[in-house]
């Protein structure tokens, strides 16, 4: 087992969580403990994954729909994110009616917005969502899955997670900035890998009823950039003017997602090379903390001692 989902968390006592999660990681170090913190207030989940121990927790994207509401949740789960612990997008959740009750592109939309603006690939969906099961959720019943329908998001769905598992702007310490206005219909975000060495735009119009129009800086590409990128979730590149004051109008249809890069393939540490030297990283700390107290142990970046021989 690799972790638990703590329901409704913040109703039981921090000391408690302080407990449970200092005894099971004793034993086992790598348990995640993922807070559903949805209906507390917000500095119940900051102190539970803080204090409390743990290291995740449900974002409440899943319930913020219009152009603004969107922009500033995604704000706001940004800069947690970087400081008490990861806020994971689930694209819909129990509570709620399933998204394809509005139709695939719905679900569709939904679901490649919750996985483009993830921290450290934090994006989770459902069974049943890439069958675009309809009925509700009851938890302590057998909902239908759909399974095996013909019109699904099994591909869409399949090639979003390859992208987050195996791109550098989606692993942790990735620079991510938003590049469109608060109240832009068009979700525009731009991620930086670590290393520098990566980037792409991932650009989501949040209107499913109508096309719209971003007019961004030519410096968003990068100076040097040959225009369209191709778009990383294998899509046809959507229409592009560039005009010679710098600007950049993209046309996006109803419900629309990119993500678009410079190059088809990662050009830094990317895939099964950044997971072995990650790896690698954790077992040198492991070999230091069996020579020194944890107090002495040196703040390398990760990096380092995963280079070390």
């Amino acid at each position: 087992m690799d972790g638990f989902r703590c329901d409704a968390g913040y109703k039981v006592p921090t000391p408690a969580w302080q407990y449970i999660v200092a005894r099971v990681q004793d034993e086992f170090p790598e348990t995640i403990f993922l807070l559903e913190g949805l209906g507390g207030a917000w500095e119940a989940t900051e102190a539970l994954l803080t204090e409390g121990g743990m290291q995740w927790a449900y974002s409440e994207l899943f319930q913020n729909y219009s152009a603004r509401h969107v922009s500033g949740y995604l704000d706001h789960n940004l800069k947690q994110s970087q400081r008490v612990g990861v806020l994971v997008h689930y694209s819909e959740t129990h509570d709620n009616e399933r998204l394809a009750v509005r139709g695939r592109a719905w679900s569709l939309l939904r679901n490649r917005l919750c996985g483009l603006a993830s921290v450290n690939g934090g994006f989770g969906f459902t069974c049943g969502v890439e069958w675009l099961a309809t009925e509700k959720i009851k938890v302590h019943g057998s909902s239908g899955m759909n399974w095996g329908s013909e019109v699904n998001l099994v591909p869409e769905l399949a090639k979003l997670n390859e992208l987050l598992s195996e791109h550098p702007c989606f692993f942790d310490c990735a620079k991510l900035t938003r590049i469109s206005a608060p109240d832009s219909p068009v979700y525009a975000l731009r991620r930086e890998s670590e290393e520098g060495k990566d980037v792409v735009l991932a650009l989501v119009n949040t209107d499913v009823e109508r096309p719209q129009t971003l007019i961004l800086e030519r410096n968003a590409f990068g100076v040097d950039a040959s225009l369209p990128w191709p778009d990383l979730l294998g899509q046809k590149p959507p229409d592009l003017k560039a005009s010679i004051d710098g600007k950049v109008t993209i046309s996006l249809a109803a419900g629309a997602a990119f993500c678009f890069s410079p190059t088809d393939k990662p050009q830094g540490l990317a895939g099964d090379a950044y997971r072995r030297a990650h790896a690698q990283a954790a077992w040198a700390l492991q070999a230091l903390a069996q020579l020194l107290p944890a107090r002495a142990l040196p703040l390398y970046p990760w990096r380092q001692p995963a280079a070390a021989r």
